[in-house]
C-alpha cells in the first residue's frame, strides 16, 4: 500500500498522480505514481515553476527531448541594436515582430515575418489601412522561406537560485528518497519546508571534488540524485546535480533515526538513458551542517561549471547545424528518386554545389561572430 508523503492518505486509482521526480521541463524521465496524491501535487507547482523557468534556457539551448511538450522560447536582446528576439530550440534566433519595408520608387512593400501564421495576421491587419493589398493567400503563396545566420551577439539574463528554487531542489531529493522506500516520519520537517520555506538552512550549493562516470564519453550532460543516511551520526543528506552544472547539497535530517541508507541515480540528458556513476560523497555531519549553514560563496565553482557547459552547448549547436545542413541538401537533391535508381553526375554536382554554398555561408557567419 502506497501513501502520499505530503498528507499521508492512501494512494488509490482515483487519486494517483504521476510525479516527475526530476521535472519533465528539464528533461527528467524518472516517474513515480506512488509517492504523492493528485490533490497534494498542485501545491508545489509554484516552486516547480521557478526551477523550470530558471533552467529552461539550458534545456532550450541543448534542444533536449521531453516526455511531453517542448521548451518554450526565451526572449533575448541583440546587443548592438537593442532589438528583442526569441531564442528557440537549439539556440535558433526567431524574429518577434513583423518587419515592413517600403520601396519609394515603385511603391512596393516587403514584409518579413517569423512564420505563415504571423504573416497572415499582419497582412489582414494591414489590409484595413492599405487599400492596394488584395488577396492574402496569393501573397502567402508567393512568399519565400529564407533562413539566415545571426552574426551578432545576443544577451539573456540567467538567474539561478532563490528561496523557491531551493525548495524545488529539496522537493526533488525528498521525492527521490520516498520513491526508493523512504520513511515519511524522517522527512516531515522537509515537507513543511517545501510548503512554506520558513526553515532556511536546508539547501546550498556544493561542488564535490571527485565525480566519475563509467561511460568513456569525454563530456556528458547529466542529472544526478543521491541520498545517503548514516545511522551512527544520525545524519541524512542528499545531493542534486542538474545538467552537470548546477549542484546542491540538501541537509535532510541531522536527527536521523533509522538504518543506513544509500540510493543514487544518474541520467544522461542527451541520450535519455540511465547510466552507472560514482561520486566521492562521504561527508561528516559537521561538514554537511557547515555547508548549508555558513553558505560559502561558490561563484568561482559555479562559473567554471557554467563555462564548461556553454562550451559544450556551443560545439553541439555547430555539430547539429552541420548535420541538419547535410541532411536538408541530401533530401532536396535526392527528392523523387526511387529505391534502386542510378544517381546521376548532375545530382552529385548539384549536391556538392549546394553544400559548398551553405558551408561558405555558415563559415562566414562563424568568422563574423568570432571577430565581434
Amino acid at each position: 500500500m502506497s501513501i502520499c508523503y505530503v498528507c499521508g492518505c492512501t494512494i488509490t486509482k482515483s487519486n494517483t498522480y504521476r510525479e516527475h521526480i526530476i521535472l519533465n521541463s528539464i528533461g527528467g524521465k524518472i516517474i513515480s505514481s506512488s509517492i504523492i496524491c493528485k490533490s497534494c501535487a498542485p501545491r508545489f507547482d509554484v516552486v516547480d515553476k521557478v526551477l523550470s523557468q530558471q533552467l529552461n534556457f539550458v534545456g532550450l539551448m541543448l534542444n533536449i527531448k521531453r516526455d511531453r511538450g517542448t521548451n518554450p522560447h526565451i526572449k533575448a536582446t541583440i546587443t548592438e541594436t537593442g532589438e528583442d528576439i526569441f531564442i528557440s530550440s537549439g539556440g535558433k534566433p526567431v524574429q518577434i515582430k513583423p518587419i515592413i519595408e517600403k520601396n519609394q520608387s515603385d511603391a512596393s512593400i516587403s514584409i518579413t515575418a517569423r512564420d505563415k501564421k504571423q504573416m497572415r495576421e499582419f497582412i489582414e491587419g494591414l489590409k484595413r489601412k492599405e487599400t492596394f493589398i488584395d488577396d492574402t493567400e496569393v501573397i502567402l503563396n508567393n512568399a519565400k522561406i529564407i533562413e539566415d545566420y545571426l552574426d551578432k551577439p545576443v544577451c539573456n539574463q540567467l538567474q539561478i537560485g532563490g528561496k523557491e528554487f531551493f525548495r524545488a531542489i529539496c522537493k526533488m531529493i525528498l521525492s527521490f528518497y520516498m520513491h526508493n522506500g523512504g520513511n515519511r516520519e524522517q522527512i516531515l520537517h522537509l515537507i513543511r519546508y517545501i510548503k512554506d520555506g520558513n526553515q532556511q538552512d536546508i539547501v546550498w550549493y556544493y561542488y564535490p571534488n571527485n565525480v566519475e562516470c563509467s561511460s568513456k564519453e569525454p563530456i556528458q550532460i547529466l542529472h544526478r540524485l543521491i541520498v545517503k543516511a548514516n545511522s551512527t551520526e544520525k545524519l541524512m543528506y542528499g545531493y542534486v546535480e542538474l545538467f552537470s552544472t548546477f549542484k546542491f547539497l540538501v541537509l535532510m535530517s541531522k536527527n536521523y533515526i533509522g538504518e543506513d541508507f544509500y540510493k543514487s541515480y544518474c541520467f544522461d540528458v542527451l541520450s535519455r538513458t540511465e547510466i552507472e556513476s560514482s561520486i566521492n560523497l562521504s561527508l561528516s555531519k559537521e561538514e554537511v551542517i557547515k555547508i548549508v549553514e555558513i553558505k560559502e560563496n561558490k561563484v568561482d565553482e559555479f562559473k567554471g561549471a557554467l563555462n564548461k557547459l556553454m562550451k559544450f552547448i556551443h560545439q553541439k549547436q555547430i555539430d547539429d547545424c552541420i548535420t541538419n545542413m547535410v541532411k536538408k541538401n541530401v533530401d532536396t537533391c535526392f527528392q523523387g528518386l526511387t529505391e534502386g535508381s542510378v544517381i546521376s553526375d548532375e545530382i552529385i554536382i548539384k549536391l556538392i554545389d549546394n553544400l559548398s554554398e551553405e558551408s561558405a555561408k555558415f563559415m562566414y557567419s562563424k568568422s563574423q561572430s568570432y571577430n565581434k
